[in-house]
């Protein structure tokens, strides 16, 4: 074999194995399998880095993101939800549920007055954002991009200028509601349509839905 013919060779040889690594093929007796190329993780935070991220208003600190799957399996540990969910909102829980939860985190439901406030602030706003309508900045009925839960982290847009985010659809929030209706929800969810800050949903005791999740809040002493 000549010198210019292993010269070649080797070449080709040093070509394939970098194609085949770059495209996620790896070879075994058997042939060619070629594998799905790793995704990236979906974030570096912990589920008490999620909990510490808080923002303080007047008197009160709030949750910046709706509680987690990641977070509430610290709570409990056979809690099931689909690989790739982590930073979903925690749904399908109880009132009760998502009361114990904030105990056990150190903090409580907000009350109905207490989670307005954090959506509308001193101004009275219909939205998080402002006065200005627009479906673009959230995940509800209106937005025809969305079809689901997304990541808590997800529409920054939409979110005050204290940075809470989806206070305002993705999943309608458990708060403590009136005594008459102490087990309510605010905000809405994906499904919903003509979100504002200022409705609310009542529901039964022992009610739970996909739709709906939370966020606690924290009093500053």
């Amino acid at each position: 074999r000549s010198t210019l013919g292993r010269v070649v060779l080797g070449a080709l040889v040093v070509a394939l194995v970098a194609l085949l690594s770059w495209g996620g093929v790896h070879l075994f007796r058997s042939g060619l399998v070629v594998l799905p190329s790793a995704e990236p993780a979906l974030s570096t935070f912990t589920a008490q880095e999620l909990d510490d991220e808080m923002v303080s208003l007047i008197g009160l600190k709030v949750d910046r993101y709706e509680v987690t799957n990641l977070q509430y399996l610290d709570f409990a540990p056979t809690h099931p939800f689909d690989p790739g969910d982590e930073l979903l909102p925690v749904v399908r829980l109880t009132w009760e549920d998502a009361k114990s939860y904030c105990q056990w985190a150190g903090k409580r439901l907000p009350t109905e007055a207490e989670w307005e406030l954090a959506a509308s602030g001193d101004e009275g706003w219909t939205y998080p954002w402002g006065e200005e309508a627009d479906h673009s900045r959230l995940n509800s009925g209106d937005n025809r991009d969305t079809n689901g839960l997304m990541p808590v982290d997800s529409f920054p847009a939409g979110s005050t200028p204290s940075g809470i985010h989806h206070l305002l659809g993705n999943a309608s929030e458990w708060v403590i509601g009136s005594v008459e209706h102490p087990q309510t929800h605010r905000g809405g969810s994906w499904q919903d349509s003509g979100l504002t800050n200022s409705r609310d949903y009542w529901a039964h005791p022992g009610f739970s839905s996909d739709t709906v999740g939370f966020r606690c809040v924290q009093v500053i002493p």
